[in-house]
């Protein structure tokens, strides 16, 4: 057989797994997803793909792939079995330990929960399937407990990439340096915005900024984003409020647009906004409030002359449609992305680090100047990921298969598991087992090929 009809009945086979944080109605997650499904396609176009939701029916009329549902862990296990040929977990940052990241959570019911994503992964090297992270953010991490859980989940994977520095060295420590982890971007910064907007049925909108307009120059539509977020929400209205009366002094009429990017969590944090609005000479257009959806977020988004956004996708996506933008970071990766892109922002992390004075001066200043410029954002960095997983995947083939019985992992109410649980938590078993993960090459020959 020659070499290229080989090639051609590998790819022919291939059938991919992907999981992560989708169908619980953000969009972020939903952008990450659209933009992995499409470099796919055009990478393996005779491939099948598989989708690990929570809403099956919304995924697959938004990539058009298989699905398997999110709690649907005996399911999850026989695809993986008899069908899967590698798994992708990713992209996102799925493993933080902000609220918890616990053994116990892998071992009870299934539901949104960091520890959770370790689970197609863990599967898929018990039957010996190649796993593949694409453009993982990582961490924080910050309990001893959310350390090891994190070691365990890294050492599943055979090859991957992370979407910043960061997560990077976070992964590179953990690991000690022995892993096939590289730095990428984000996959969304890739997104192809006229073929995306083409996918939704909606035509882009090319006027973006006030010097290509020719008329109603005063006249100003600002998008902004804001989620809950440990009360960080409550200083983000405060900077908001001040930024929009520095604006109006510039313009004299301003229209406010609240985007929400979580259909399910933005809402109360983005109304509570208009609540402050009130009595100021403002307009607000409160309709993506009334009946959310990803299609009007998108479209309102493309539409603003101006954008100040919270969450990280909603700011990559008004720098793709070229918004002058303004983020608000509550969390490293956005104060990364933005220090990586150059993009004005206010940290919510740290309050000494911007004050309201500056908010006043240098930064409206920027964004003045932004908002005149034809062209806000230059070029953006390669985007690595898919080509470094067409290599994986061509020169992949099958792990170790483990043989431990199925129903010790998949048992219906998992009491084995924890049972086993159980006995992990003992002070004397933690100790062990922090014992074992220091021996880092240890865990990489148990789950190497």
């Amino acid at each position: 057989m020659h070499k290229q009809d080989s090639t051609k009945n590998k790819t022919d086979a291939l059938h991919f797994l992907i999981a992560g944080y989708y169908g619980w109605q953000n969009l972020g997650d939903e952008l990450i997803l659209w933009q992995i499904v499409n470099d796919l396609k055009i990478l393996f176009p005779t491939a099948k793909v598989t989708v690990w939701t929570n809403n099956p029916s919304q995924t697959k009329e938004w990539v058009n792939a298989d699905t398997i549902r999110y709690d649907k862990v005996e399911e999850l296990s026989r695809l993986i079995k008899n069908s899967v040929s590698h798994i992708i977990v990713g992209g996102g940052g799925l493993i933080q330990d902000y609220v918890s990241l616990s053994f116990h959570e892998l071992f009870s019911c299934y539901k949104p929960r960091p520890a959770n994503y370790i689970l197609p992964a863990l599967i898929g090297k018990y039957y010996g399937k190649p796993v593949f992270f694409w453009a993982q953010g990582l961490g924080p991490i910050h309990t001893e407990e959310g350390m090891l859980f994190t070691r365990l989940y890294l050492s599943l994977a055979d090859a991957g990439t992370f979407r910043d520095q960061d997560s990077f060295l976070l992964a590179d420590s953990l690991l000690g340096g022995e892993h096939n982890f590289a730095i990428d971007v984000d996959p969304v910064v890739a997104l192809d915005t006229r073929k995306f907007l083409d996918s939704l049925g909606l035509q882009e909108f090319t006027i973006k900024n006030l010097v290509q307009q020719k008329t109603n120059k005063d006249k100003v539509k600002i998008g902004i984003n804001l989620r809950h977020f440990f009360g960080q929400e409550q200083l983000a209205i405060t900077y908001i409020l001040e930024i929009l009366k520095v604006l109006s002094q510039h313009f004299s009429n301003i229209t406010v647009v609240p985007i929400p990017f979580d259909l399910s969590d933005d809402q109360s944090a983005l109304s509570k906004l208009i609540s402050y609005l009130d009595d100021q000479n403002i307009e607000v257009d409160p309709s993506l409030l009334n009946k959310p959806s990803f299609l009007t977020s998108i479209d309102h988004l493309q539409k603003s002359n101006l954008f100040i956004g919270m969450r990280l996708h909603s700011v990559i996506m008004a720098c793709k449609f070229n918004i002058p933008t303004i983020a608000l970071s509550y969390d490293p990766k956005v104060k990364n992305f933005c220090n990586r892109y150059k993009i004005a922002y206010i940290s919510l992390e740290d309050k000494s680090e911007t004050s309201l004075d500056e908010v006043k001066t240098e930064l409206i200043n920027k964004v003045l100047v932004q908002m005149s410029q034809k062209d806000y954002i230059s070029c953006l960095p390669e985007y690595q990921t898919p080509k470094l997983f067409r290599e994986f995947v061509m020169n992949s083939t099958l792990s170790h298969s483990y043989t431990l019985p199925d129903y010790l992992l998949f048992e219906h109410k998992y009491n084995r598991l924890k049972h086993l649980y159980d006995n992990l938590t003992n002070s004397k078993a933690f100790k062990l087992l922090n014992l074992y993960y220091k021996s880092v090459n240890s865990i990489r020959k148990i789950f190497k090929k």
